[in-house]
């Protein structure tokens, strides 16, 4: 079978799935569109309000284990927004 590539223009989100305390857990680790706001609430939001899409596509894909819950969390640098 011929490797299928995306278009250059689609998104590119990356992930790893790791287990924490027997729960399925994926991160984040990049191309996640930048959450604006002052506060983590305040990202929370927006995301909630404007990339539900992109959440929802994420967790669509359980783990390996067939588990139907998924935690996941996205690694952000605060350092670049909460830096006194």
């Amino acid at each position: 079978m011929k490797k299928w590539n995306p278009p250059d223009h689609w998104l590119k989100v990356t992930t790893i799935d790791a287990h924490i305390a027997g729960e399925p857990f994926r991160v984040i680790t990049g191309g996640f569109p930048d959450l604006p706001g002052d506060t983590i609430l305040a990202r929370r939001r927006h995301m909630q309000n404007h990339l539900d899409h992109l959440r929802t596509a994420l967790i669509q894909f359980y783990s390996n284990t067939g588990n139907i819950v998924l935690w996941a969390g996205i690694l952000y640098d605060c350092s670049r927004h909460f830096s006194p």
